[in-house]
């Protein structure tokens, strides 16, 4: 790697405090070939220079995610998308998800759409759109939703999680810090977490509560920002409060979309 990158550490990329620059921004404008991890890999491995001094400030980052996924391969000795399957998938029954691989057959797949005046538009996929670590995972809302239950009901409850959240999350802005792949916020003494997904012609959000023992989420296969309002629309008739409560912000997802942008 290059020297600038050689200090950075697994958990600054987990954290998004690595300062690596983002791999979107080193695509090629002629690339029309979807890009994998390891082309990832080989754009970062072109740079010598990061945003900032690892670890001093937080900045979202697909690129760190993406070297995550690398990393296990390494580790775990098999692939990413096989991991992910014996390790996550196939321990809760979860028998249809899957990380997407190249020639791979997705049952019962739903299509992406962009809004237009009067019309919808088909949008399904885009030249990042195949990249494993920061996506490529294919769920069912109710699959989705196993795996939710599993980590409220049991990962998230084991007390070294607890102590990695409380003392190890870093700050981001308006009151919400960042760890292990979730926003979090504190309120009257419940840990809330958070976090949406944005692709080419879809769009999801999710909230946790993990004292109250409920997960709430939203998929749209439409990659407008009404999925924004419907969810917080949704908390409300629950009479659960907004996790972000920021003016500059007409939802929560509009807030998560911002701080993607590094806004």
């Amino acid at each position: 790697m290059p020297v600038a990158l050689k200090d950075i550490t697994v958990a600054q990329l987990l954290q998004h405090t690595s300062g690596i620059w983002d791999y979107e921004e080193l695509i090629p404008k002629e690339r029309k070939d979807q890009v994998s991890d390891k082309d990832v890999l080989k754009y970062i491995r072109q740079t010598n220079r990061l945003y900032f001094p690892s670890g001093s400030q937080f900045r979202y980052s697909n690129t760190g995610y993406c070297l995550l996924s690398l990393i296990v391969e390494q580790v775990a000795k098999k692939s990413f998308a096989s991991f992910v399957k014996s390790q996550l998938f196939e321990p809760l029954g979860i028998s249809k998800g899957m990380v997407y691989e190249p020639g791979a057959t997705v049952d019962e797949r739903v299509y992406g759409y962009h809004p237009t005046e009067g019309s919808y538009l088909f949008a399904d996929q885009s030249v990042t759109s195949a990249t494993q670590g920061d996506g490529g995972v294919y769920l069912s809302a109710e699959e989705y939703h196993t795996w939710a239950n599993f980590l409220v009901k049991d990962r998230l409850i084991q007390p070294g999680l607890e102590q990695l959240f409380g003392q190890m999350a870093y700050p981001v802005k308006d009151g919400i810090a960042y760890h292990f792949g979730w926003f979090i916020q504190k309120n009257a003494g419940h840990k809330i977490l958070f976090h949406s997904g944005e692709s080419t012609g879809f769009h999801h959000i999710v909230y946790i509560d993990v004292q109250k023992d409920l997960v709430v989420s939203l998929f749209s296969n439409r990659d407008d920002f009404m999925i924004g309002e419907a969810f917080d629309a949704i908390l409300k008739t629950m009479g659960i409060s907004k996790p972000v409560l920021n003016g500059q912000h007409r939802s929560t997802f509009a807030w998560l979309n911002g701080v993607y942008a590094n806004e």
